[in-house]
């Protein structure tokens, strides 16, 4: 199953209709949804599987869990129209880095992976035309 279909399988029933495109959803929501699926592809591209999208707990969701050689990462993907109000990597604050670790966290033991897995974020610029700016942080978990 190539990532696309990937993508659109992890919809639920009331997000797409029969053509597969994303209804009954708001605009901030279809963007943050948008952009977890440019982050996906990007990462594909870039020699990732992805293992799940959009994995939740209590505490929280993780956007990505993907698996690239050894090593599991844990991707937060951030996507904005503009860079207006700043970049879209800069709303992840200290308190979200400590809730991605205690996320991390929780997904390792359930998952009882030996080793913690990396956080990741990617950062997406949305562009209607398709030339999206995407940029890819690696390991900002422990700064």
């Amino acid at each position: 199953m190539g990532i696309l279909q990937y993508i659109f399988n992890q919809r639920t029933p009331e997000e797409k209709n029969t053509h597969g495109a994303v209804t009954n959803t708001t605009p901030h929501l279809l963007l943050g949804r948008t952009g977890e699926e440019i982050a996906a592809v990007y990462l594909t591209n870039k020699g990732y599987r992805i293992i799940e999208m959009n994995w939740k707990t209590g505490v929280g969701e993780i956007d990505i869990i993907a698996q690239k050689d050894a090593m599991r990462v844990c991707v937060e993907v951030k996507t904005r129209k503009t860079k207006d109000f700043g970049y879209p990597e800069e709303s992840v604050t200290a308190k979200k880095r400590e809730k991605l670790r205690k996320l991390a966290e929780i997904y390792q033991r359930l998952h009882r992976l030996k080793k913690f897995p990396r956080i990741d974020v990617v950062s997406i610029i949305y562009s209607t035309y398709g030339e999206h700016q995407v940029t890819h942080f690696k390991d900002i978990g422990w700064q």
